[in-house]
């Protein structure tokens, strides 16, 4: 049987996420998180002890559950290689798109504690590089570059919401739209 404690500190942990997402990590406060866990303020700040630590946390599980996840695409060994980097670039595009406040979040952490940025960019890089090894195991011509471009492009429209719409053949509210979006990039 799973500790009360952990119970709490978990639930904590997913209503920030939720609350980031709603609100923006500027306009977030221990309140909402507490009122979004079902827990008093009291409990937040004893499992984290200030909304910058329960935020530190909430952003360096994200940024785990990413690099694993990517991980996990980019290791299945028994898909073509087309499909490894096709399944990890729509995660990322899917994940942009539907979480863009977190990725926002993400990066004004990165920009105000540079312990954190190292940590971004370390994942990143780790992703990129992982990429980069399944691409080059497949034949394509400098690997890490395509590699670095085709993270930057699924990650921008996260980054920048809105940058693409209204754009002719751009759509990506989507499943279809954001799978033929990936395509197109793992074509071009």
């Amino acid at each position: 049987m799973g500790n009360p404690s952990d119970d709490a500190a978990g639930r904590i942990v997913l209503a920030a996420v939720a609350c980031i997402e709603r609100l923006g990590i500027h306009e977030l406060t221990v309140r909402d998180i507490a009122k979004e866990a079902g827990v008093n303020v009291a409990a937040v700040n004893y499992y984290f002890r200030s909304k910058d630590a329960l935020i530190e946390r909430v952003l360096r599980d994200r940024l785990d559950h990413f690099v694993g996840e990517a991980f996990g695409l980019l290791d299945d060994g028994g898909k073509p290689v087309q499909e490894r980097a096709f399944d990890l670039l729509l995660y990322i595009l899917n994940g942009s798109l539907d979480w863009p406040r977190m990725m926002q979040a993400m990066l004004a952490a990165r920009a105000g504690d540079e312990r954190f940025g190292t940590e971004l960019r370390g994942g990143l890089r780790a992703v990129v590089a992982k990429l980069g090894a399944v691409l080059d195991s497949g034949g394509a011509r400098a690997p890490m570059a395509k590699a670095a471009k085709l993270v930057a492009a699924v990650v921008l429209p996260g980054m920048l919401p809105g940058t693409f719409d209204g754009l002719p053949s751009i759509g990506l509210s989507g499943a279809g739209e954001r799978s033929d979006f990936v395509r197109a990039l793992l074509e071009g």
